[in-house]
């Protein structure tokens, strides 16, 4: 399995206006980005708050640009292998929704390439940070996990830290000692001092990374340590089949719980239940599935044990179902 990351940026919250499209992959070792600058479908309305005001482009910078499905035969050529697999960050809520939206816009079929979501892999991997008041947005994590921040915001430079970002979230011994020094316990956000991040050298070729958005579309190259070997290639695809996996272990399952848990909140618990295809529920009847309990149950453990539903402790649901 071959990956690569993309990015949108748009004029407004309307679903076919993409104005520019960032891709990036690994090409002998390197991570080169290519960046189009895209001209949305006529009267589209460019919303200055939260769209212009980030990512600086405007309508007189995209008038003569090629319109979408000229551009996306650009991406296709770049990205070369139609069995790959692409990375987004907050993939279901923006490239997901904007991709969908200007295919079917102009009637280009149906966007059907395998879109993994680096946002969706990291509070998977990492669930304790995003209940400690973390969200898991991209520059929080870029600078967390010791990666290089580039320019955010930038179609491009988004999809290099999100192939970056994903990269670093599919090695093991960085996430095992990460999770080893959270102990998921500690109640603490996510901080690392510069002595606990893993070493990484990032060498970039900064040519094309200025205050100016380039209009030309020349490759920029980005070369960092964590090159993958065939070993880690497999390594990423049996990852990537586990959380496939690890998002449907609790499908069709209804799960109660009960008392104070150690590590999560209620509102935790219950987000994890339901990213793990089950459904969380705040009484016991003889459809729950089992009650995870915690300290000072109530009378839900009682009732439980009168049905004769399985009950587990907290650190029974976190090793059977979280593999933590």
């Amino acid at each position: 399995m071959n990956f690569a990351a993309i990015d949108v940026e748009t004029a407004s919250n309307a679903a076919n206006s993409i104005v520019s499209v960032g891709v990036a992959k690994r090409i002998d070792g390197e991570i080169v980005i290519k960046e189009w600058l895209v001209q949305p479908p006529p009267k589209t309305r460019f919303v200055y708050e939260r769209h212009v005001e980030i990512h600086g482009i405007t309508r007189d910078m995209v008038a003569n640009e090629p319109f979408f499905p000229e551009v996306w035969e650009k991406v296709k050529a770049f990205l070369g292998d139609e069995n790959i697999t692409l990375v987004a960050h907050n993939a279901p809520s923006a490239e997901a929704r904007y991709l969908n939206g200007v295919f079917e816009h102009y009637n280009m079929g149906k966007f059907n390439l395998p879109l993994l979501c680096s946002l969706k892999l990291a509070s998977l991997q990492l669930p304790r940070a995003r209940y400690c008041g973390q969200k898991h947005s991209l520059e929080y994590l870029m600078n967390q996990f010791g990666l290089t921040m580039l320019n955010h915001h930038h179609a491009g430079d988004d999809a290099a830290m999100a192939l970056m970002l994903f990269e670093r979230l599919c090695d093991d011994e960085f996430i095992g000692n990460l999770r080893q020094k959270l102990q998921l316990n500690t109640g603490m956000p996510l901080a690392l001092t510069e002595d606990e991040l893993l070493p990484l050298e990032d060498k970039l070729c900064l040519s094309m990374v200025g205050a100016k958005r380039p209009k030309a579309c020349k490759p920029r190259k980005i070369t960092s340590n964590l090159l993958f070997d065939e070993e880690q290639k497999n390594h990423v695809n049996e990852f990537v089949a586990s959380i496939v996996a690890e998002s449907s272990v609790l499908v069709g399952q209804t799960i109660v719980t009960t008392g104070t848990l150690e590590h999560f909140t209620r509102d935790a618990i219950e987000a994890i239940i339901k990213r793990l295809g089950g459904k969380p529920s705040s009484s016991v009847s003889g459809k729950t599935s089992f009650l995870i309990v915690g300290d000072k149950p109530g009378s839900k453990l009682t009732k439980a044990q009168a049905l004769g539903i399985p009950v587990l402790t907290e650190a029974e649901f976190i090793k059977q179902y979280m593999g933590r």
